[in-house]
């Protein structure tokens, strides 16, 4: 397994990956699956020295990604925070991509100046609650029935980790 940047050639494999979280219904809150035209911008917008997009290759495969993005755009006070976002490939689930992926992102953040990492999900999502208190994430908040999921609303969980502890700027 390598972990590297993401390329323009994996944009399909990242959108494969995220629409096969939508088709399960139950691991975000999107509800109908995505084009690759449609995460056009999305995608190349991560730059490697800001906020990377990540991907895990196995065999020439991609079989996961990991995405950090800037938190509350546009508020200057708040550059420091990153949003993290991760999904891997359904059959290869539970062997230890997301650790891998999470690892990576761990070790780069402090050199693009990312002190505090914040994650978001919905509250049944044991297998991200799981992989992020396995790397020292906390809950931070709840969000109560913020999502309506197949005719159910359910909470959104906000999970966090300071990566750096700072006096000052």
């Amino acid at each position: 397994m390598t972990t590297r940047m993401a390329l323009s050639k994996d944009l399909d494999a990242v959108v494969h990956i995220l629409n096969q979280s939508i088709l399960r219904g139950n691991e975000n809150g999107r509800l109908a699956t995505v084009k690759a035209s449609e995460l056009h911008d999305w995608f190349f917008e991560h730059s490697p020295s800001r906020y990377p997009l990540l991907v895990t290759e196995e065999q020439g495969e991609v079989v996961g990604w990991l995405s950090l993005g800037a938190y509350r755009p546009g508020r200057e006070a708040l550059r420091r925070t990153a949003e993290i976002s991760y999904y891997v490939r359904q059959r290869k689930k539970r062997q230890g991509i997301g650790s891998t992926l999470m690892k990576e992102a761990l070790r780069i953040c402090p050199c693009l100046g990312i002190k505090v990492l914040v994650a978001f999900l919905l509250e049944h999502n044991s297998g991200s609650i799981a992989l992020l208190r396995k790397f020292g994430f906390e809950r931070w908040g709840l969000f109560p029935q913020a999502a309506y999921i197949g005719g159910k609303l359910v909470g959104q969980l906000c999970y966090g980790k300071l990566l750096e502890k700072a006096d000052r700027v």
